[in-house]
């Protein structure tokens, strides 16, 4: 669905720039440090919309705490669906955002969610770090030194403010069809597999 039907399903307004955590309501994943980084910013046409399962209720909680403590949250500009999104809804999410955050601790070498933002076009925050940066581009990734003090809090008043970022969507897209898509990955695969064999039989 287009972008106007899945804010409108998801109570989004059309003009807000809506900043999207998708997955596992994790604390390794960086929520902790998302979260106020976001709130600095004083925008009032930013929304971060956090979506995903938790681990237990413990999570939820804590999170509310921190959100309750900033008046950002009575004006509905952090919203929370803490539950297991079906596959059929995850296109809600990611065709009402205009970014989707990955401020992971701890970056996987070959990160699902930054290939999943891809596929559906966006472009996304991230540490600059592992494979990020090869995988994204510099033109999709938003990236960021996660040991420099107010560095996320920057990069997404810088991401939040740019205005090229259906152009960095279309190019994510791009990459992800072009790097990822079934036929590449397997035809990789298939390419290690014969060099491995052909190495053996010397």
């Amino acid at each position: 669905m287009g972008r106007d039907e899945a804010r409108r399903r998801l109570n989004l307004p059309a003009a807000a720039r809506v900043v999207l955590f998708f997955g596992r309501l994790l604390w390794y994943k960086g929520i902790e440090g998302l979260l106020p980084a976001f709130l600095q910013l004083d925008d009032p046409n930013a929304i971060l919309v956090l979506a995903g399962q938790p681990r237990d209720g413990s999570f939820v909680a804590a999170l509310e705490q921190q959100v309750a403590k900033h008046r950002q949250a009575l004006s509905g500009q952090v919203r929370v669906d803490a539950r297991f999104v079906p596959d059929d809804e995850i296109q809600l999410y990611m065709n009402a955002a205009d970014l989707v955050a990955l401020p992971y601790a701890d970056v996987p070498m070959n990160p699902g969610s930054l290939i999943l933002a891809m596929g559906f076009g966006k472009p996304v925050i991230s540490p600059a770090k592992g494979a990020t940066p090869e995988i994204a581009g510099p033109n999709v990734l938003f990236g960021y030194d996660e040991g420099q003090p107010g560095g996320l809090a920057a990069t997404l008043r810088r991401a939040l403010g740019a205005d090229d970022l259906a152009a960095r969507g279309s190019e994510a897209l791009d990459r992800a069809r072009t790097n990822h898509s079934k036929d590449r990955v397997a035809a990789a695969y298939r390419a290690a597999y014969e060099s491995t064999a052909a190495s053996l039989t010397a």
